[in-house]
C-alpha cells in the first residue's frame, strides 16, 4: 500500500486552506481544533459530499480521533494553532502541576518539552500515513524578523507556531504549501515638473497561487518534485485540479 500525502498547508484568514483541503480524496474526516472553518463552510453548503466534522477541544480528544480513523482516504487538521494549544495545555497538566508559569519560564516548556509532545503527533500522522491515508494540516501565517548573519535583516511569512513546535511541523511535512495573493504591479512612468518617475500601481486582479519553494519571504517545503508555482485558479476545484496535475505520476495515479 502506497503512503498517503502528508501536506502542511500555511496562508491568511480567507484564502481558501480549508476549501482546497475538503477536495481531496474520499471519504474525509476534518478534524476542527478550537477552529470553525468546516462549519462555516457547510453553513454556506460549500462542504463535499462524503466529508464529516468534528470539534476537538483537548489532547485527549485528539488522540481518540487519530486513532479511531477507519476506512478514510483523508484526514484534515484545522488548524496548527489550535494543535499548539491542546498540546501545550497538556504539557502544563502532566508536566507542570497545571502552572503555566513554570511551563514559560525561561521558554522551557514550549521549547525543550514542546518538540518532544508535537514529535509524538506527528508520529501518529506518520501511522495514518502508512495506511494511504493522506494526512493535510492546515495553519495560519505571521509575519516574523528573521536574523541573517551573511546580510541585512528581513520580514518573512511562517507558520503560526512557536519557533521550536513549527519546526517539529514543517520537517514532519513531505510538502509545505504557503497560499497567497500574487498581487499584479502595472508600473507606469511619467514626467513630473520635468523629471521622470516610475510609480507602480497594484492591479485588482484575485491571483491566487500556492509557493512550494522556501524563499525569504515566506516558508515552503518540497519534496514532491512540484514546480516552485502552483496557481490555485478561481475555485478550490480548480487549485485542487491544478496541485494535482503537477503531481509526480507514481502518486498522481491514485488521485482522483
Amino acid at each position: 500500500m502506497s503512503r498517503g500525502l502528508g501536506l502542511l498547508c500555511i496562508g491568511e484568514e480567507g484564502i481558501g486552506k480549508t476549501t482546497f483541503g475538503l477536495q481531496f480524496e474520499k471519504p474525509l474526516k476534518c478534524i476542527s481544533i478550537r477552529e470553525s472553518g468546516f462549519d462555516d463552510l457547510e453553513d454556506v453548503g460549500e462542504v463535499p459530499e462524503e466529508c464529516v466534522n468534528v470539534n476537538v477541544t483537548t489532547h485527549s480528544g485528539l488522540y481518540k480521533e487519530l486513532r479511531s480513523l477507519q476506512d478514510f482516504a483523508t484526514v484534515l487538521i484545522d488548524s496548527t494553532s489550535g494543535l499548539q494549544k491542546i498540546v501545550f495545555q497538556h504539557i502544563i497538566d502532566t508536566c507542570y502541576g497545571g502552572s503555566s508559569d513554570k511551563f514559560n519560564a525561561y521558554y522551557t516548556g514550549p521549547r525543550q518539552d514542546g518538540p518532544i509532545f508535537m514529535g509524538e503527533v506527528c508520529q501518529q500522522l506518520d501511522l495514518i500515513r502508512a495506511k494511504g491515508c493522506n494526512v493535510i494540516v492546515l495553519g495560519h501565517r505571521r509575519i516574523v524578523d528573521i536574523k541573517n548573519p551573511m546580510g541585512a535583516d528581513y520580514s518573512s511569512n511562517v507558520l503560526q507556531m512557536d519557533d521550536a513546535v513549527r519546526e517539529t511541523m514543517v520537517s514532519w511535512a513531505q510538502a509545505v504549501l504557503y497560499m497567497a495573493i500574487d498581487i499584479s504591479i502595472t508600473t507606469t512612468t511619467k514626467m513630473n515638473k520635468e523629471k521622470q518617475v516610475t510609480a507602480g500601481k497594484a492591479s485588482d486582479v484575485d491571483n491566487r497561487v500556492m509557493y512550494t519553494q522556501k524563499s525569504p519571504a515566506y516558508q515552503a517545503k518540497n519534496r514532491l518534485q512540484l514546480p516552485p508555482v502552483i496557481p490555485m485558479g478561481h475555485s478550490a476545484q480548480e487549485a485542487y485540479k491544478n496541485f494535482v496535475s503537477k503531481l509526480p505520476p507514481k502518486i498522481k495515479e491514485r488521485m482522483h
